[in-house]
C-alpha cells in the first residue's frame, strides 16, 4: 500500500510538471514592451516557461529575414474573439518502530517529489530571449477573450486589456540571453536529509537520522514563512527504537548574498511528539523552539541546494541537527 502511494505521487508530479514551448510574459514586462520602440522590443524579453498543457493556437513562424511592419491601428486577431484552451494516545510496544518505518516512507515520497520538481520546476527557463520584433504574442483577457498580435504591433491598450500574455519557442527565432539569479517570491518546497540528536528515556542522547519536509510562501526574495515538519529516529544500544517528530513554523531571512551562495538564518517554534520503545519508555510531546543558519547554493532561477545547521529546544534541553538537500522555489 505505501508502495503504491509512493508511485501514485510520482506520477502525479511527473505527469502534471513537464515543460512546454509555450513561454508567459509577465504583466510588468508586457507593458514595457509596448512602450519601447517597435524594432527594439525582440531585442531583450523576459520570459517564464510554461508546463505542458499550456498550448496555445497555432500561429504560422515568423522567418529571422521577416519584414518589420509597425503597428496601423488595425490588429490582427486570429478570427473573433475565442475561448481560451483549458489544460486538459498511549504507545505500546513497537510503536516507535512502526512510526520510524512510516516515516521513512514519508520521506521518501517527498525526497521523489522534490527530485521530480527539480526537473520541471527547477529546471523551468525563467529569464530574457532574443526574438524577432514580428514574433507572434498569444493574449488572453477576460472571459476567455483571445487575441494574437506581433510582437512589433502591441500597443499600450491591448497590453493593458491581457491578463496573460504568452510567446512559443518555434513561431519564430529564439536566442535565450541568460537565466535570471535565483528567485524565492511565491511558494518554496524543500526535502532535507542529515543527522539530528534525539534523547532517550534513560537521558542518554545521541544522533540518529532525521529528515525535515518544508512548504512555505516567500513574499519578498529574502524574507519568508515556511512550516516544516521533521521526522527523526535512533536506536537504543539494546536494539529498541526511539522516534520524534519535530513540527514547526518559523521565519527564513536571506541577507547575504555572495554570488550563487546564499546564507540566511532561521527561527520557528513548534511541538514535538516521542515515542520510545523501551521497556521504561513513553509517550510525549513538548513545544519546540528552533534557530540556527541556513546555506543555499543557487543552481537556476527556482532551483538551489540548500543545508541548515540548527539547534532545537526540547524539554529544557539543546538538540543540534544538520541537514542538506533541494529547495524548489
Amino acid at each position: 500500500m505505501r508502495t503504491m502511494r509512493c508511485l501514485a505521487a510520482l506520477a502525479l508530479v511527473v505527469t502534471t510538471g513537464c515543460l512546454s514551448t509555450s513561454h508567459a510574459i509577465p504583466r510588468g514586462e508586457l507593458m514595457r514592451l509596448a512602450q519601447a520602440p517597435p524594432a527594439e522590443r525582440g531585442e531583450r524579453v523576459r520570459v517564464v516557461q510554461a508546463f505542458a498543457g499550456n498550448n496555445q493556437p497555432h500561429a504560422q513562424a515568423v522567418r529571422a529575414d521577416a519584414v518589420l511592419v509597425v503597428d496601423t491601428g488595425v490588429h490582427v486577431h486570429a478570427g473573433p474573439p475565442v475561448r481560451a484552451p483549458r489544460s486538459p494516545g498511549t504507545p505500546h510496544p513497537g510503536a516507535a518502530q512502526v512510526a520510524k518505518q512510516d516515516a521513512k516512507h514519508w520521506l521518501v515520497v517527498a525526497a521523489t517529489i522534490a527530485v521530480a520538481l527539480a526537473f520541471t520546476e527547477g529546471a523551468r527557463y525563467d529569464g530574457w530571449a532574443r526574438l524577432h520584433p514580428m514574433h507572434p504574442v498569444h493574449l488572453y483577457g477576460g472571459y476567455g477573450e483571445y487575441r494574437r498580435v506581433p510582437l512589433a504591433q502591441l500597443d499600450a491598450g491591448t497590453a493593458s486589456w491581457a491578463r496573460r500574455a504568452y510567446v512559443v519557442t518555434d513561431e519564430g527565432p529564439w536566442q535565450p540571453l541568460g537565466r535570471a539569479p535565483l528567485n524565492r517570491q511565491g511558494f518554496a518546497y524543500a526535502v532535507q536529509l542529515g543527522r539530528g540528536e534525539i534523547a532517550a528515556s534513560d537521558r542518554t542522547v545521541a544522533p540518529g537520522p532525521l529528515g525535515r519536509i518544508e512548504l512555505g510562501y516567500f513574499p519578498s526574495k529574502t524574507l519568508g514563512v515556511m512550516g516544516s515538519l521533521g521526522l527523526g529516529w535512533r536506536d537504543h544500544a539494546l536494539g529498541s527504537t526511539v522516534y520524534e517528530n519535530r513540527a514547526g513554523l518559523g521565519l527564513r531571512w536571506f541577507p547575504i548574498i555572495a554570488g550563487p551562495l546564499h546564507l540566511g538564518l532561521l527561527g520557528e517554534a513548534g511541538i514535538s511528539g516521542h515515542v520510545d520503545d523501551a521497556p521504561m519508555g513513553r509517550d510525549s510531546g513538548t513545544r519546540s523552539l528552533g534557530a540556527g543558519a541556513i546555506f543555499e547554493l543557487e543552481l537556476t532561477t527556482r532551483l538551489a541546494l540548500s543545508a541548515r545547521a540548527t539547534s532545537t529546544l526540547l524539554h529544557g534541553e539543546w538538540f543540534a541537527e544538520l541537514l542538506a538537500g533541494l529547495t524548489i522555489y
